[in-house]
């Protein structure tokens, strides 16, 4: 029955996407990067204030660091000494900034390195200006001697509003502020001591790619009501073509879920460069009196289709009452 009600669903979402998706390949898409392979790539640094930078900060001075040609992570790194009694943050160059609304659901990614003597201290580690606002985001930890990875989500989830014990972040706040980027802001100084040291390399600003967004008009249904779809959404947030792997299932009471359809395990199903459609509102079907009554989920996944590696995915549950 579910696979009789859903078959004419997969070949209208086909045929609406056969028009716009070609063969391709898929490339990882990085919006900006610095690895510091032969210089300090446009970074500074910039003081600000210890121990409240402000919102938006206000720079007390610039600094230019020193650039190394080896011993980064690996190749080439950049280092400052501790230049004041105020706490210094490495600030991106412009090709960092603008509008970079296409890193939302992305990261920014850093590794650092601090050494010193002196005492730990807080500050906000990461600050993110544009568009009016000021977001912040506390690190899970701070650096060690030797360079530290992080990979910091571009969503509103870890990220608050002016100071790190302000209010969350809301998803309109983070693209708000990602569509007009006019300071990065990346604390160096982590030690109460002016013998410390800190180093950064492999900054990157990376696009999400693959979206797959399905929201319902309610989570309970009973009989006579349709479930209705009102966002149901596929994009590629990349600047390039994206190859995936499509799956589209419904979970029903029991434990065989119904496969509604699945494409691109050849490499076939492409995503243009910045695609970005919603086919809904929809109804998925009307509730019955026979039907099976208890928990379904309409689900979308997106898979690498070279790797198998999960790109995508939104599990929506609801109630059938």
């Amino acid at each position: 029955m579910f696979i009789r009600r859903f078959g004419g669903f997969w070949l209208v979402l086909g045929l609406g996407l056969v028009s716009i998706l070609t063969p391709g390949r898929s490339e990882a898409e990085v919006l900006a990067q610095s690895t510091f392979d032969t210089d300090s790539d446009g970074w500074v640094v910039k003081d600000l204030a210890y121990t409240s930078p402000g919102a938006p900060p206000v720079p007390l001075g610039t600094f230019n660091p020193t650039y190394h040609g080896t011993g980064g992570n690996p190749g080439g790194y950049l280092s400052l000494s501790d230049p004041t009694g105020n706490t210094w943050f490495w600030n991106a160059p412009s090709k960092f900034l603008g509008n970079k609304q296409a890193a939302y659901g992305g990261t920014l990614s850093f590794d650092l390195a601090v050494t010193g003597a002196g005492t730990p201290f807080d500050e906000e580690d990461v600050i993110l200006v544009g568009g009016g606002l000021t977001l912040v985001f506390t690190l899970p930890a701070r650096p060690g001697t030797t360079f530290t990875s992080y990979h910091l989500p571009l969503t509103e989830a870890g990220w608050k509003r002016n100071t790190r014990a302000g209010v969350a972040a809301t998803p309109s706040e983070m693209t708000t502020v990602l569509g007009a980027l006019t300071n990065i802001y990346i604390r160096g100084e982590y030690l109460l001591s002016l013998d410390d040291v800190g180093s950064i390399d492999n900054i990157v600003l990376d696009a999400p790619g693959a979206v797959c967004d399905i929201q319902l008009g309610q989570s309970s249904f009973q009989n006579g009501e349709q479930i209705s779809i009102q966002v149901f959404r596929l994009g590629n947030q990349k600047l390039t073509p994206l190859a995936i792997e499509f799956k589209l299932w419904l979970e029903v009471p029991g434990p065989v879920a119904v496969g509604l359809g699945q494409s691109g395990a050849d490499g076939s199903f492409v995503l243009p460069a910045g695609f970005n459609q919603n086919f809904g509102p929809f109804n998925l079907f009307a509730v019955a009196p026979t039907m099976p009554r208890g928990s379904y989920a309409f689900n979308c996944r997106m898979l690498n289709p070279v790797t198998g590696a999960l790109m995508a995915e939104d599990i929506n549950s609801f109630e059938i009452h």
